[in-house]
């Protein structure tokens, strides 16, 4: 076993760089390191989410088209209940004129003189 062990003490002896310990980086070295890490993990997160906001998008884009479909058929209404309430109000305002026309036609007959009753027989042509 001797012979086996020295052999690999000898090449680790022969090239000194193996052994040696790395060299510490610069603090700028550090923090470009960690920020491009930092980059590439946000990116995976943004790559993880997309279907999600996909789908979220198309939940949003049905519920947006089902909210368009109830505002349109309440406009609809609305525009139905304003005509049907012009109509109502112009019918209102003749009912009030036919009124006031004939209450002053009834008090022009009541300020009439009553004639006077007849007395007799009325005459009838043979």
């Amino acid at each position: 076993m001797d012979f086996i062990k020295e052999p690999l003490i000898v090449a680790c002896d022969s090239n000194p760089n193996m052994l040696r310990p790395r060299p510490a980086k610069s603090p700028e070295a550090e923090f470009k390191q960690r920020k491009n890490k930092d980059k590439i993990e946000l990116l995976r997160r943004e790559i993880v989410q997309r279907p999600k906001r996909k789908a979220g998008i198309l939940m949003y884009a049905a519920k947006s088209s089902v909210w368009k479909g109830i505002a349109s058929r309440q406009r609809r209404e609305r525009e139905r209940a304003l005509s049907s309430n012009e109509e109502l109000k112009r019918r209102l305002i003749e009912q009030q004129l036919l009124a006031i026309s004939l209450s002053k036609l009834l008090s022009e007959r009541v300020s009439l003189p009553v004639p006077p009753p007849t007395t007799g027989t009325a005459v009838v042509n043979p």
